[in-house]
């Protein structure tokens, strides 16, 4: 039989009587609560026998009390029991909830039936204590007739307590022999368990134990043979340890090929390191050669980086210039545009001022002509104040200084008319002298255009030798970055490949390492 199924087995019936225990110990907890429950009630029952007893009994003392010695208090005891306490009711009420038989019941309620005549007679006995007649009330509660009456209701009375008693000892025998049932149902269901468990200790011990040590020592007897892998485990039987004999078996067989197979990959480890260790000192040789180069290759980019930043601070220098210029030839044609402007006023000027002229010529012939015929009309007047005599001589003072008057104004007007003249020749002179100023001015501001034109371009070429000046530097400067990265990742290649020769020598002393301790194992 198999360890597993022996397990299987031993941990079914041990499940089935831990069940079984538990059920039993459930079931005896129940029991003894039934026990303690039987116990209480037989303890209530009695209580509730005695409780109806001792109430009749109550009522009877306090009634003939009342009769003795006429105090109301007893009387008042009395009927407070009657109409307030209602022992008798509350007895019977309390064995409802307990669920008494009816006929425990039914005695408790003839005992109520027998009791309405000793009622009627404690009646009449009150009524005559109240009219005075105690001799009467005392005969009535103290005769033969009353105690015949109390018996009566005391026989049921104790008949109920006899049977209520019976049966209360009845439910609590019977929960105490319940219980003892259940506690000896679960003390043998616990040493049956003890038994089960300790024989299948046994048993797995017997199974277990004794093939394991042999295993164990078949194990030791493997590991102390030297790395000898044809050592083989025995395989008896069908159960676990002959399929852990198995699978060490196979183990085994599969590390022989292993260690085989790593034996052989050694031996070819050891020459690929040593290949290893030679190629690596090669690149690291070319390496260092290329970390020559490209030292120089860096020093030959730097100087290109100086020159060409030269290059385009001289451009930005020149494109300031001509900027500059540019600035300044604009200004210039902005000057000449304005002088050309303000000579166009001035020319208008002038020719309002010749127009002007021409008019005031025209005037002074006008004054000339006004002169020659006042001058004409002072020598009529002259002769004809001759011809007056002496009455027309004062006429002929007048005429006089009129004709000198026209002569002065003659002269003055060819005078003015000289002046005019030559006013005008001026104009003519400064119109000529404007329009050829206007003329040049135009040439120049013409040419002045063009330098702007010119000076723009070159403006333009600049910047753009500019831009490309900086762009080449940029693109100089990135390349000489990239040097400088391919010199550290060459000098990185170096040492790594510097490393990798180390570990190439190390890895073919491990190699070497790896195939002593393969030639341990017996194969």
């Amino acid at each position: 039989m198999r360890v597993a199924a022996l397990l299987k087995t031993v941990g079914a019936v041990c499940l089935t009587l831990l069940v079984v225990s538990m059920v039993c110990v459930v079931n005896l907890n129940n029991s003894f609560k039934a026990e303690r429950s039987a116990v209480s009630r037989q303890v209530e029952y009695k209580q509730l026998g005695t409780t109806l007893a001792n109430a009749s009994d109550y009522l009877t003392n306090e009634a003939r009390r009342y009769t003795i010695f006429g105090d109301q208090a007893h009387y008042n005891n009395y009927m407070k029991e009657v109409n307030e306490t209602k022992t008798r009711d509350m007895v019977v009420s309390r064995l409802k909830e307990l669920r008494a038989p009816q006929e425990e019941l039914d005695l408790i309620e003839q005992a109520k039936k027998n009791s309405d005549n000793l009622i009627q007679t404690e009646t009449n006995a009150f009524k005559a204590v109240a009219s005075g007649d105690l001799d009467r009330a005392r005969k009535l509660m103290f005769d033969a007739e009353y105690d015949k009456s109390k018996k009566l209701i005391m026989t049921p009375i104790e008949a109920f307590q006899e049977k209520m008693n019976r049966r209360a000892t009845n439910e609590t025998e019977q929960a105490r022999s319940t219980a003892t049932f259940w506690l000896s149902m679960t003390t043998t269901s616990l040493i049956v368990l003890g038994v089960i468990l300790t024989a299948s200790l046994v048993a797995l011990f017997i199974r277990i134990v004794g093939p394991l040590r042999q295993l164990n020592h078949s194990i030791e007897n493997l590991a102390s043979s030297d790395g000898d892998l044809t050592v083989r485990l025995p395989v008896k039987g069908r159960d676990e340890f002959s399929s852990i004999s198995e699978a060490f078996n196979r183990m085994v067989a599969n590390l022989h090929g292993l260690i085989g197979q790593i034996a052989q990959i050694s031996r070819s480890l050891t020459q690929s390191c040593e290949e290893v260790s030679l190629s690596t000192n090669e690149i690291a040789l070319g390496n260092q050669q290329q970390a020559s180069s490209m030292d120089s290759i860096n020093h030959s980019l730097k100087e290109m980086v100086s020159s060409i930043e030269e290059v385009a601070q001289n451009a930005d220098k020149m494109s300031t210039a001509s900027t500059d210029a540019v600035q300044a030839a604009n200004s210039g044609s902005l000057v000449l545009t304005t002088t050309l402007s303000q000579l166009s006023e001035v020319a208008v000027h002038i020719n309002e001022l010749s127009s002007k002229s021409q008019q005031i010529n025209d005037i002074v012939v006008l004054i000339d002509d006004i002169a020659a015929q006042t001058k004409l009309l002072a020598l009529n007047a002259a002769i004809e104040a001759a011809r007056a005599g002496e009455a027309g001589r004062g006429f002929a003072v007048v005429a006089d200084e009129v004709g000198k008057l026209a002569q002065r104004s003659g002269e003055a007007t060819q005078n003015i008319s000289s002046i005019i003249n030559i006013i005008q020749s001026d104009t003519e002179q400064s119109v000529s002298a404007m329009r050829r100023s206007s003329e040049m001015t135009f040439k120049v501001e013409a040419a002045l255009q063009n330098i702007v034109s010119v000076v723009s371009d070159s403006s333009s070429r600049i910047d753009e030798i500019a831009g490309a000046c900086n762009a080449q530097s940029r693109q100089t400067q990135t390349l000489l970055l990239n040097v400088q990265s391919m010199s550290a990742v060459t000098e990185q290649t170096s040492a790594g490949a510097q490393e990798n020769a180390a570990a190439a020598n190390e890895l073919n002393e491990m190699a070497s390492t790896l195939n002593r301790l393969i030639c341990r194992f017996i194969i």
